[in-house]
């Protein structure tokens, strides 16, 4: 990972010089989103400073789930997430979508990979998913958040009321049609909004690391800056010393 120094950009910090300001920089974080399934599983994906909360939560969903006798299955979204997963359960990874947000997080890359997720499930491979991604609620916070996807939730909702208790519908097409184009619509929304929710706390969390990087860095260049206005009032302070000293003696 490259490390920033006062705004450059450089390999390795033995080029520090190449930064006009020589200000250093905390690293930026890494990217990351998980997503999991299984016969009782989880999932996981991208952003960063986020990714140990969203690989912690991963493994802790695993062990559980195999603690249960239950088969894991795992598709991760990005490269750290994959990496962060390889070392310790790359039996586990059925597959991965390594270039998902490396230009931005688009609507068709969701679709795609709720394409497989369906395409998996009608093949039996498993039979609950889950979406594993971090959920923004301020630069500073952000909530490692579990959301199922297979089967889909049903939606809490006030008790109807006795007059419309067993009303029935007619649709236009049939319920299976609306369902079929529903159903893979609405999975795909849900990873769009997780990768999105991923998305902005990463952002989030780069957005802390600088500023809380700026802010050190402006503390330490104000130390040394004193520290040499000090070491510099001194030796001036020693050399008048040493002439006057040397006048008198004259």
């Amino acid at each position: 990972m490259p490390i920033a120094w006062g705004g450059c950009w450089l390999r390795s910090p033995s080029r520090w010089r190449a930064c006009p300001r020589r200000r250093r920089c905390w690293p930026a974080p890494a990217r990351s989103r998980p997503i999991c399934w299984s016969s009782r599983p989880p999932t996981a994906a991208s952003p960063a400073a986020s990714t140990p909360t969203i690989l912690r939560e991963a493994r802790r969903q695993i062990r559980e789930l195999t603690a249960q006798g239950k088969t894991v299955k795992v598709l991760t979204i990005g490269r750290k997430g994959r990496d962060g997963l390889k070392r310790d359960y790359s039996r586990l990874i059925v597959a991965s979508h390594t270039e998902v947000g490396r230009r931005g997080v688009g609507y068709a890359e969701a679709r795609t990979i709720a394409d497989e997720v369906v395409t998996r499930f009608a093949a039996g491979e498993f039979d609950v998913a889950r979406l594993i991604f971090n959920k923004f609620r301020s630069a500073i916070s952000q909530i490692v958040t579990t959301r199922q996807l297979v089967p889909a939730a049903a939606p809490e909702t006030e008790q109807a009321d006795d007059e419309t208790n067993g009303a029935l519908y007619e649709f236009e097409p049939s319920e299976e049609e609306i369902l079929a184009e529903l159903l893979p619509t609405n999975l795909a929304v849900q990873i769009f909004t997780g990768l999105l929710e991923n998305a902005a706390s990463e952002q989030g969390a780069r957005m802390t690391a600088m500023d809380n990087a700026t802010r050190n860095a402006g503390d330490l260049i104000d130390a040394l800056t004193t520290n040499y206005n000090r070491t510099r009032q001194a030796y001036i302070t020693k050399e008048l010393i040493e002439i006057i000293s040397g006048a008198e003696a004259l």
